[in-house]
């Protein structure tokens, strides 16, 4: 999606590919913005699909390479052990991206953005009017009341995901990607096989073969509940 608010904006993209291991390859970075001096960066961290969080100390160097604004969009932030939030006021040039929609509030609509006050300041601005709902905004206060509800959700989030990760590294010829978020990307022999003879089981996972090289013969498989967890792997037991 980058790319088409890009071109929306009518400015120019400039993509840098990630290392084959899915990490942020930080020299390509800074070479390209020393090529390009972007005025703006655009950084997923976690990142969606890999699942990979960016190191702050690799951050900490791009925003100091970079001429303009460097925004993080940390919207699986929950799911990792780290987030620039508390330490925005150190960096000019850097804006947090968060949103509710992956602790459970998708249908809330509510993202917000933590940054320097010149920043927020302009980012208002153009903000368009209404963009929060009269229900949402009354709903949400209620809800994150109940912090230790969903700390305790992410946490077990965080179990399966480890469990399930090695449940899927088990299988023969499935490559787990190392995930900070509350996802796995997967390497199997044959993803579109795989996704099918899972759909027909009851379980979707997204086949990403084909939307980028990298990505070949990917699943991104969604960290459920124990039990949906358990459905996964008995479907994958079924199939081999």
């Amino acid at each position: 999606m980058f790319r088409a608010y890009a071109m929306h904006a009518g400015v120019r993209y400039v993509a840098v590919p990630l290392a084959a291991d899915f990490r942020v390859d930080e020299g390509a970075m800074l070479a390209a913005i020393d090529r390009e001096r972007p005025a703006l960066v655009w950084i997923a961290s976690p990142n969606n699909p890999t699942g990979r969080a960016v190191p702050v100390a690799t951050i900490e160097r791009i925003v100091a390479a970079a001429p303009g604004v460097v925004a993080v969009d940390e919207a699986y932030a929950d799911y990792a052990d780290a987030t620039l939030v508390p330490r925005v006021l150190e960096f000019a040039n850097l804006i947090v991206l968060r949103t509710l929609s992956k602790i459970g509030f998708a249908g809330a609509r509510l993202g917000y953005a933590v940054g320097h006050p010149a920043w927020i300041a302009e980012m208002d601005k153009v903000r368009s009017p209404y963009n929060v709902n009269a229900l949402t905004q009354a709903a949400v206060p209620a809800l994150l009341a109940a912090s230790d509800v969903f700390a305790a959700q992410i946490a077990s989030v965080r179990a399966e995901r480890a469990r399930l990760a090695a449940a899927l590294a088990s299988f023969p010829g499935f490559e787990v990607c190392p995930s900070d978020a509350n996802f796995l990307l997967v390497r199997v022999p044959d993803a579109p096989r795989v996704a099918a003879e899972l759909r027909a089981s009851g379980v979707l996972v997204k086949d990403l073969h084909g939307h980028h090289p990298l990505t070949a013969h990917c699943l991104r498989i969604t960290v459920g509940t124990p039990v949906e967890n358990d459905t996964l792997i008995r479907a994958l037991a079924a199939r081999t």
